[in-house]
């Protein structure tokens, strides 16, 4: 595919694999050009790699390597050696939620335990199944 070919098409599911965007009706390359960025890095091959690059610049990647959430760590380290540069550390989900999530998080925590002797009582126990087959063996 030419540049110029490449440079007039808008959607990404024209230019990528399909199986990358399953999840999206239509991806525009500019307005949606991080979560593409990031689809691409985390599962795409070597020809999404090659047209990645003529797409979007090396410095776009970096940008979306720096800022992006939910990148795998494997890809962030992977592309980090790749051009030699160092990430810093995200913020763990956790660390972003408002005090009152947390609170709920850890209610529903303590809730949970309450609960765990019994959950481990039923797997012990020979209980039928919807499918016929023997709960716990």
């Amino acid at each position: 595919m030419t540049d110029t070919k490449m440079n007039s098409i808008k959607d990404a599911k024209r230019l990528f694999d399909l199986t990358l965007f399953w999840d999206a009706e239509s991806v525009d390359i500019e307005q949606h050009a991080d979560y593409i960025i990031a689809k691409v890095l985390d599962f795409g091959d070597e020809k999404d790699l090659k047209t990645r690059r003529g797409v979007y610049a090396d410095e776009k990647l970096i940008g979306v390597l720096k800022e992006r959430r939910g990148l795998m760590r494997m890809t962030r380290r992977f592309w980090s050696v790749y051009f030699n540069i160092t990430l810093p550390e995200l913020k763990n989900d956790r660390d972003l939620l408002p005090q009152k999530a947390l609170n709920l998080i850890d209610k529903l925590a303590v809730q949970l335990d309450s609960f765990l002797p019994i959950i481990e009582c039923i797997q012990f126990m020979k209980i039928p199944s919807e499918q016929g087959r023997i709960i716990g063996d």
